[in-house]
């Protein structure tokens, strides 16, 4: 399902999630926006956040901001 191909877009984040379902996907960070069907595990991180681990390869680590922590806990329990 998933696949390492990139899609190069020339929209805001904003405008993106905007147009996604809040269902299955969440802004974790200004730089990311993640699919709950992507996540293979969470990890506890320094300062009250959280990295994401997700099943297609990251070059990055992905961390749940600070101020998005509360929200994404509670877009987990949907």
């Amino acid at each position: 399902m998933f696949t390492e191909k990139e899609y190069p877009i020339d929209e805001s984040l904003d405008k993106i999630i905007a147009l996604l379902s809040p269902r299955q996907f969440l802004r974790i960070s200004s730089q990311y926006i993640i699919s709950i069907h992507a996540i293979k595990d969470i990890i506890s991180h320094n300062n009250s956040r959280l990295k994401i681990v997700i099943q297609a390869k990251s070059l990055e680590p992905l961390v749940v901001s600070r101020e998005k922590v509360s929200a994404f806990k509670e877009w987990l329990q949907q």
